[in-house]
């Protein structure tokens, strides 16, 4: 009985271990989406600009 009740309170720990690890690896993959799509909005702002800057210096 001593073993089985051991063996709950390791389980149980051991289950709040693995969803502190999944929470921590769905924070970190939706803060590295954000990045990537933040990054990815502020390249194709950047290359907008740039895009249309040369159509100006064309017809200029």
């Amino acid at each position: 009985m001593q073993t089985l009740c051991k063996n709950k309170i390791n389980l149980i720990a051991f289950i709040n271990i693995l969803f502190l690890i999944s929470k921590i690896v769905i924070f970190s993959q939706t803060c590295f989406e954000e990045t990537v799509t933040k990054w990815k909005v502020d390249t194709v702002i950047g290359f907008t600009k740039k895009w249309d800057d040369v159509k100006i210096g064309q017809f200029e």
